[in-house]
């Protein structure tokens, strides 16, 4: 029998009638590796008994660490899921390997991602900036990182998980739910509903674009990209319509093949009296400085980049800020006049069919999900009730 090390790996060699065995044990401590190599012999007495072997000596498949199984998960999300989705997992991948990159899927446990869970929520937040020469850097923001970030890194934890799974069945999947699993962080009420005196004094305090792009989320609940991707040949004045997503011209090939985040994202939205002003501003403006969209973007110099859009996260920067000068809560993001929208047009008894294909969503049942059930909207669907019993 022979016990030696290589390089940082024990290997061990024994003879087994007649034959030379051999093995590298990929293990550092030689304590393990002797058991190892004892664990190997006595499964080879008892198989040639014919004897079932134990559990703790039936041999494992060695699983790849999490890091070496990253990239296949990665390129599976490409495959089948929406780019902003595979971004998503891709950001939340970054985060889990730095964390437990170096541990194998097996042995990745309960404790193991609750450990992630409590540093994950111990980091600060991280932006990443584009430059023009396509290049990117990672800069760290102010500010403790929202439990929502480190639950969907969670989920995408366990989404990994189920995939692995569909290769080696017998892998435990430490971040399932339920009782005994694993417990989210609770999450701040998602939804903040401005009242019409809280969006006037957030409009006071709002940069231009700011304003106008609040204005239009809140009149008729467009997304912040719907906003920033505006071009003067999508507003049509004479019918007031907004055509969102719409087909390219002539000529141009598709850029965006999912035309906005959703299927349903490509919709007509009907101009109210607030938007058709805001509209008209901007469309003047565009063609003053010859843009080809309607909130474009400016370099750090200040000055316009005709050819390309302003990105969302300078607005919600923008929007941090007009926050901050406004008084609201810390944690209403531009987002919520997307939901103050669906809300007050759910206040005023709009059909629900109507109020999801406005925002642009597949089924009533995301609408709802928008609604916050309030005691003013109950008053409103109670209302035609009481009427009647005092009738």
């Amino acid at each position: 029998m022979a016990l030696e090390k290589r390089g940082k790996f024990y290997r061990y060699e024994f003879m087994w009638k007649g034959e030379i065995i051999r093995k590298a044990t990929r293990l550092t401590n030689e304590k393990l590796a002797r058991t190892a190599e004892r664990h190997h012999r006595e499964r080879l007495a008892l198989l040639d008994m014919g004897v079932p072997l134990p559990p703790e000596l039936v041999e494992r498949p060695r699983l790849p660490a999490l890091s070496e199984y990253i990239p296949t998960f990665l390129a599976w999300s490409k495959m089948f899921h929406r780019p902003a989705t595979f971004r998503l997992h891709r950001s939340n991948c970054r985060a889990l390997e730095r964390h437990l990159g170096d541990l194998r899927l097996n042995e990745i446990n309960r404790a193991a991602v609750e450990k992630f869970m409590v540093a994950r929520a111990r980091e600060n937040p991280t932006n990443v900036v584009r430059h023009d020469d396509g290049s990117s850097t990672v800069k760290e923001l102010d500010g403790e990182l929202s439990p929502c970030s480190v639950n969907r890194a969670v989920t995408t934890l366990r989404l990994l998980y189920r995939q692995a799974q569909g290769e080696w069945k017998q892998l435990e999947n430490p971040c399932r739910g339920g009782p005994g699993g694993i417990q989210m962080l609770e999450e701040p009420e998602p939804q903040y509903i401005l009242t019409e005196d809280e969006f006037k004094r957030y409009l006071q305090v709002s940069p231009l674009d700011l304003a106008h792009a609040a204005v239009l989320m809140r009149e008729r609940g467009l997304r912040p990209q719907d906003v920033v991707n505006l071009r003067p040949r999508d507003v049509d004045l004479l019918n007031e319509v907004i055509e969102l997503w719409p087909a390219p011209e002539p000529g141009r090939r598709r850029q965006r093949t999912s035309g906005g985040k959703t299927d349903h994202a490509s919709r007509p939205i009907v101009m109210t009296p607030a938007m058709r002003e805001v509209l008209e501003e901007r469309l003047r403006m565009a063609g003053a400085n010859g843009t080809r969209y309607l909130f474009p973007m400016r370099d750090w110099r200040g000055r316009l980049m005709g050819n390309r859009h302003r990105s969302t996260n300078s607005l919600g920067k923008a929007h941090r800020g007009a926050r901050r000068r406004a008084g609201l809560p810390e944690g209403v993001r531009l987002y919520d006049l997307r939901h103050t929208f669906a809300t007050c047009a759910a206040r005023g008894r709009v059909n629900q069919r109507a109020i999801a294909g406005v925002l642009g969503h597949s089924s009533l049942e995301m609408s709802k999900r928008y609604t916050r059930f309030d005691v003013e909207l109950q008053r409103a669907a109670f209302q035609p009730l009481e009427a009647k019993k005092n009738a």
